[in-house]
């Protein structure tokens, strides 16, 4: 299934700390498997590496918990905006 802007998916192995984008202002979280976020950014395919992805999760009060650029294959859709259009 392809993934798309907005979907809700699932992490499903760790992702590197290299991935995790910082700010100097405050630390994030690292991705945990299990983790729910949202796709924000599909970066432009290569056709030469897997499908990157920017992915954010969020806490219950809306604040950023972390942001991370995620392969394709390490996500699971949980819910696709275009499934429910």
């Amino acid at each position: 299934m392809s993934i798309s802007e907005s979907d809700l998916v699932r992490i499903t192995q760790a992702i590197p700390a290299s991935r995790v984008h910082r700010c100097r202002a405050r630390t994030y979280a690292q991705p945990a498997a299990g983790d729910l976020a949202t796709v924000v950014f599909k970066y432009p395919a290569t056709g030469i590496s897997p499908q990157l992805l920017m992915v954010e999760c969020t806490q219950t009060d809306g604040a950023r918990r972390w942001l991370a650029d995620v392969y394709a294959f390490e996500l699971e859709v949980a819910h696709s905006v275009t499934m429910a259009a």
